[in-house]
């Protein structure tokens, strides 16, 4: 991938921008009989990375790095709190492809969710190397295969799982924080 009209240093920031403030998700996507011109119920795999914050000068400059990885595909959303009083927007990459250019180059500067990307990245691989899957006598999807499930639990798994953190908590100056 050509990356050369980003830096390094915009590539950290992204990063870790997408530590603190991003969700990698994959979910299955439900289509009913007759909406979307298909003629039989459906779900689709959505590989999804997103970037949410209230700042518009932070997605600003998020987005500017973000339209210099060639294919890369964004939109932005807004949404509400049901009380109306504080307002986001968000910054959604959604697709297999936008979603692994995204994560191919920020992967390696990522901290808090790096597992979360290479599980992604690994389901995306997974994915493209299946191909098309046509129905054989009966209605196959990606639903029903087992790789696929494991990989989606896994991400859902990741993003709740807490971090491992020391059984006991001290006060403690000028360390480098262990766990256990």
């Amino acid at each position: 991938m050509d990356t050369e009209q980003i830096s390094r240093e915009q590539l950290g920031y992204l990063a870790g921008v997408l530590d603190s403030e991003g969700c990698i998700e994959a979910h299955w996507r439900w289509y009913k009989e007759g909406q979307d011109g298909h003629t039989k119920k459906r779900c689709t795999l959505v590989c999804q990375v997103t970037i949410s914050n209230s700042d518009v000068r932070l997605l600003k400059e998020i987005s500017t790095i973000l339209k210099k990885i060639p294919g890369l595909g964004f939109y932005y959303t807004t949404t509400k709190k049901k009380d109306g009083s504080t307002w986001c927007i968000n910054l959604n990459t959604t697709g297999k492809g936008s979603a692994k250019k995204l994560l191919e180059v920020t992967t390696p500067y990522l901290q808090a969710k790096k597992d979360q990307a290479e599980t992604m990245l690994e389901l995306i691989e997974y994915r493209e190397k299946l191909g098309f899957m046509p129905s054989r006598g009966r209605e196959t999807t990606l639903q029903d295969d087992p790789c696929i499930q494991l990989y989606v639990e896994r991400l859902h798994r990741l993003k709740k799982d807490p971090p491992s953190l020391p059984s006991e908590t001290k006060r403690r100056a000028n360390q480098i924080l262990g766990s256990d």
